[in-house]
């Protein structure tokens, strides 16, 4: 298990960005506050790749899975006033876990 290259965070970034725009297209009234949720989940995974790669900080797909795990738990067990919201940005930042621990 090496290191991630910057292939692998400019896939991790794309894969972010498409979310975000699956999500602004399929725009829907009813589940806006989990949406806006999923958007910031998947803006934290672009950040956070963005930083690892410009400071060309060295990481494994296994250390950058445990980031983003503990960003979900302290998300996960903080109270937010809106519900939906926190239950969007947990979800994504799961799907994000699961697309980092799929990288090689």
């Amino acid at each position: 298990m090496g290191y991630l290259l910057h292939k692998d965070f400019n896939d991790i970034t794309d894969y972010c960005k498409s979310r975000c725009k699956k999500i602004i297209n399929e725009h829907n009234k009813t589940t806006l506050k989990y949406s806006r949720g999923q958007y910031k989940g998947y803006m934290y995974g672009i950040s956070i790749t963005t930083h690892l790669n410009k400071n060309k900080i060295k990481t494994t797909n296994i250390k950058l899975y445990k980031i983003i795990k503990d960003e979900k738990n302290r998300i996960q067990h903080q109270y937010i006033k809106d519900m939906d919201c926190q239950k969007g940005i947990v979800d994504s930042l799961y799907d994000l876990m699961n697309y980092v621990s799929s990288i090689n």
